[in-house]
Order: C-alpha cells, then structure tokens, then sequence
C-alpha cells in the first residue's frame, strides 16, 4: 500500500535519516521544525503540502506531497567553512533520496510513484537569537490513491 498522508511520508524521511544519520554527520532529526536546535547538525522534517487531482478513473486520484528537510548547523568556524558543510550535507542526503525513488527504505514494496529532490535553497534562519547556515530540501512524492465506494 502506498503512502498517501504527509505524516507517512514526514516519518519515514525522519525514519531513514536516523538510520543513516552517522552517514552525514548529523547529531539530530526531529519531526518538524523546532524553536530550539540542541545541537548541530541537524535536520528538522517539515511536512508541507498535500494536493490531489482526480484522474480519468472513477474515484482515483494522483496525489504530490511536499516535504521540506531543513539542514541546520552552528559551530565556531569560519562562515565559509560551516556554509560547505552544510551544503555538503544537503547534497549528499539528496543523492540518497535519488538513489531510492520509490520510497523502499529497506523493504521492497514501492511506497510511491516517485520522489524528486526539486530543490535546494541554500541560506540561513534565525533561531532563538542565533543565526545558522542552512539548506532547504524540498522534495515532492508523487503516489495515488482509490477514493472510497462512497464518495461518488
């Protein structure tokens, strides 16, 4: 069965980060952004947008999920040292996610149609009067769904 809810999607990313973690460096993963980074680095899984559109098919529909994986890093280092790392770790985890389009993890059923890395916006976010380098990964899953008997 297919993944078809931002929360599936959103936990297996945070699900696979964890178990890759040491891989990339990271101290944290946490679901959805948090007011408060413990320590660096680390990304936070933020859920984003959910769309359907009906198909051709009586009651079938073509979902795209959106989520967004937030790198964060602080340490005292140079800006331009911190800003590489940070892009280093966005890009590696990107590779990952196109190594595994389907969303298997380490099972064999396809969770989804496909997922892309569309996007990484490199940059900086403020928190808690702190200031860290950042890079945004968005990722859009593609996957569909049978409406129920009911619905039309």
């Amino acid at each position: 069965m297919m993944y078809t809810t931002l929360n599936e999607v959103s936990t297996y990313f945070v699900d696979i980060l964890n178990v890759r973690k040491s891989n990339y460096g990271l101290r944290n993963v946490f679901y959805g952004d948090q007011d408060r980074i413990p320590n660096t680095p680390s990304v936070c899984v933020e859920p984003g947008t959910k769309e359907r559109q009906v198909q051709r098919i009586p009651k079938g529909t073509d979902i795209t999920i959106t989520i967004y994986l937030i790198v964060y890093h602080y340490q005292i280092a140079t800006t331009e040292q911190i800003r590489s790392n940070v892009d280093v770790i966005a890009e590696m985890i990107e590779s990952d996610i196109h190594t595994d389009p389907y969303l298997r993890g380490f099972g064999s059923t396809d969770m989804c149609i496909s997922s892309l890395v569309t996007r990484i916006e490199s940059g900086y976010r403020r928190k808690n009067n702190s200031l860290f380098r950042s890079s945004i990964l968005t990722i859009e899953v593609q996957t569909r769904e049978q409406l129920p008997t009911e619905y039309m």
